[in-house]
């Protein structure tokens, strides 16, 4: 084969896939929202964020940013918390403490930190999947179906869900991370039941819960609608302690096991 037809030759599929994953997937996207101005790209009035006549003026835009943490990292920690031999793992706020402070104030606090950390780590490089068509059609829902997304709060939640995404992107996302009170029957929650039903390839939940009854699980909105949902991972903290017992951790875990039931069961 002349060295020209070489050159020109594409990359393999799994080559490529390789490389699409690489640049954006296999990662923690923590959603969260910005105030902004009504002319920004992406703004929102508030009261559509919160459902609420009452935030009149304001505007929101929707913002993310990559976690500094691995991908796997709350599977790890999910896994040793059913052994009550091992030291719990600081509470998921505080793990994720630098990320949230980027993600709403642009930077961490910590100088030094801040220093190590470029605007571009920050963020997915979304324009490769604008190179051409051929990419684009390739890489387009890599960054859905091959990341992890990340929320605090269910009211943004919701309007990433409902208000940002097309169809096909819906359908891609296959793995949440969210506080407990976004998934448990709580007035506070946040998300609507078009969530969960617009998840369609929703397959892994992760959740982080505060130390309260698991009963609060037994009409979770994801339990009622999703259908998808085949794996669901909750770690309770005692977010009052910072050294947990080998007996209150067991505990903890008996009533991560019984929340877990609850949401997989299909009503």
């Amino acid at each position: 084969m002349p060295s020209s037809s070489r050159k020109r030759q594409a990359p393999s599929d799994e080559i490529r896939n390789r490389i699409y994953d690489f640049a954006l997937g296999n990662k923690v996207i923590h959603i969260g929202t910005k105030e902004c101005d009504k002319t920004d790209r992406g703004s929102y009035p508030e009261r559509e964020l919160y459902r609420s006549v009452h935030h009149k003026h304001h505007y929101v835009k929707l913002v993310h940013m990559v976690c500094n943490g691995a991908v796997d990292a709350e599977e790890v920690i999910h896994r040793s918390s059913k052994d009550s031999s091992q030291p719990s793992a600081p509470n998921y706020a505080v793990r994720h403490e630098n990320c949230h402070e980027v993600l709403h104030e642009g930077q961490p606090s910590d100088p030094e930190l801040a220093g190590r950390m470029s605007p571009n780590t920050h963020s997915l490089p979304m324009g490769l999947t604008r190179v051409c068509r051929d990419v684009h059609r390739e890489a387009a829902l890599i960054p859905y179906a091959n990341n992890t997304f990340a929320f605090k709060r269910g009211f943004e939640l919701d309007l990433f869900v409902t208000k940002s995404l097309l169809a096909p992107q819906r359908a891609a996302i296959r793995v949440l991370q969210v506080e407990g009170y976004i998934v448990g029957n709580s007035r506070y929650s946040g998300i609507t039941c078009k969530v969960p039903k617009m998840l369609t390839g929703l397959h892994t939940l992760e959740i982080a819960s505060p130390n309260w009854s698991w009963h609060m699980y037994t009409d979770s909105r994801f339990g009622r609608f999703s259908r998808s949902l085949e794996t669901v991972r909750v770690v309770y903290e005692d977010r009052r302690n910072e050294e947990i017992s080998a007996e209150l951790k067991a505990r903890l875990r008996m009533q991560a096991e019984r929340a877990e039931k609850y949401i997989l069961e299909k009503v």
